[in-house]
């Protein structure tokens, strides 16, 4: 399975305004590295930008930043 398939699918939908489809694509970012396991590392300058861009946001809702926590968090332990 290649990321860069879907990739830019995910990157807009972690940086869209919609809330719903980013708390989805940050699930999906967990889900990627729970996968991958240590060869998620290859893709981690290219998701915690994103990720920390939903954590910073002051338009983003409690509950999405939650979830993008929970993707960041799982990106820390499956990065080794």
């Amino acid at each position: 399975m290649n990321i860069r398939d879907f990739g830019q699918y995910i990157y807009w939908a972690l940086e869209g305004e919609e809330e719903d489809c980013t708390r989805v694509a940050c699930g999906i970012v967990s889900d990627i590295v729970s996968a991958f396991g240590n060869e998620s590392e290859q893709y981690l300058s290219s998701l915690v930008p994103h990720l920390l861009n939903v954590l910073q946001s002051p338009k983003r809702e409690r509950r999405t930043k939650l979830i993008a926590f929970q993707a960041l968090s799982d990106v820390a332990f499956y990065a080794g």
